[in-house]
């Protein structure tokens, strides 16, 4: 691949994140790039010289982003959305995933002997784990499958978003249902009084690591904006 083939592959992955813009419209800016690269580069100048120039007077994609929002306003809010309920069934699917792991933590905890005060706070660190896990897992697969900018993604494709969408409702229900039966299960084996006491150190665990979260969450979304800002960047 040629280093000019590289850079128009870096210019659409820069663009592909917009959030008036669609594939088709991607399409045609590519088109249009390549095209004046091309006139360029018979005029005399070189692949390289052709791309920067082209690009340039194509428009810097901050630019282009923010001439197709005062064009496609509603595409801004319906991409939003797109985005915005999946996030909620993920954390809702990631919150379920974790709690059935904590009651099933609780039932081997006491199987392998442990006080009933280890027992919650080994618990709460496996919830916790799985819950960081389970994010993981799921923008893993978006970057793998999802992604515009990943070859063969298909993007927010009205199809992906219904297949994530009932993957993640469906996924929800399962572990609710199942963190349900392993709690009984544990209330059954060792009794009420046993029960809160596993539960006591857990409550604290869990209130400290809900006063952490929205730090955590904030700061991502600072470190993602950032990256995105830099992705519109102009490249050298």
């Amino acid at each position: 691949m040629s280093d000019v083939e590289k850079r128009i592959g870096q210019w659409r992955r820069g663009l592909a994140g917009a959030e008036t813009m669609t594939n088709a419209d991607l399409q045609e800016l590519e088109s249009h790039l390549r095209e004046e690269s091309e006139h360029l580069a018979t005029a005399g100048l070189s692949g390289e010289e052709a791309f920067l120039v082209a690009r340039h007077r194509l428009g810097d994609p901050a630019a282009l982003e923010e001439e197709f929002a005062k064009v496609h306003p509603q595409r801004g809010l319906v991409r939003r959305l797109s985005w915005a309920l999946p996030g909620v069934l993920l954390y809702l699917a990631a919150t379920e995933f974790a709690q059935a792991l904590f009651s099933l933590s609780l039932s081997l905890g006491h199987w392998a002997g442990l006080r009933p005060t280890a027992v919650g706070l080994v618990g709460s660190a496996v919830q916790i784990a799985g819950f960081v896990a389970g994010v993981l897992v799921a923008v893993w697969l978006y970057r793998r499958h999802a992604h515009p900018g990943t070859a063969g993604g298909t993007g927010n494709s009205l199809r992906m978003l219904m297949v994530v969408a009932a993957g993640l409702a469906l996924g929800t229900w399962a572990f609710l249902v199942l963190d349900r039966l392993l709690t009984v299960l544990f209330v059954r084996m060792v009794g009420p009084a046993q029960f809160g006491a596993a539960l006591y150190p857990a409550a604290y665990v869990r209130e400290a690591w809900h006063l952490l979260l929205p730090v955590v969450l904030a700061g991502l979304v600072v470190v993602l904006s950032l990256r995105r800002r830099r992705d519109f960047q102009v490249q050298p």
